[in-house]
């Protein structure tokens, strides 16, 4: 092989390894459901982790799939929104899934006697896979 197109084999070899391409998100469903808390006594430290408490126990919900929950992180941006105190984020596969956690036993009871006596308010927003 020559010289000429031994630089033409390694040239295109290199150039191939420069090659990119996005990270795929993968295409699984899921249905989001997104809890904001504000507390009859906002800031209130023990309420806040109260919150948080009871909340990590509703992990064990079956169609549970992730949850995430913690205080409100403050900001300056004025379009953040950080009025509340405590939030939470649950992973389901479906709304079928969301709708029997709803239901379940241990969430009916978790709202009733642990957030309702110490929360104020709440906003739910839910979104999921297109």
């Amino acid at each position: 092989m020559s010289l000429r197109g031994l630089l033409i084999v390694v040239l295109t070899l290199v150039l191939a390894g420069c090659s990119w391409r996005a990270p795929q998100a993968p295409q699984d469903n899921y249905l989001m459901h997104v809890v904001l808390v504000w507390l009859k006594q906002p800031g209130h430290a023990e309420h806040r982790r109260q919150i948080v408490e009871a909340s990590r126990q509703l992990a064990a919900i079956p169609g549970v799939r992730e949850l995430r929950v913690g205080p409100v992180v403050s900001s300056e941006r004025a379009v953040v929104e950080d009025s509340y105190d405590v939030a939470l984020s649950m992973r389901f596969d479906d709304a079928e899934a969301l709708q029997a956690y709803l239901q379940h036993p241990l969430h009916v009871e978790t709202v009733k006697t642990r957030f309702m006596p110490i929360m104020q308010r709440y906003q739910v927003i839910d979104f999921g896979s297109p």
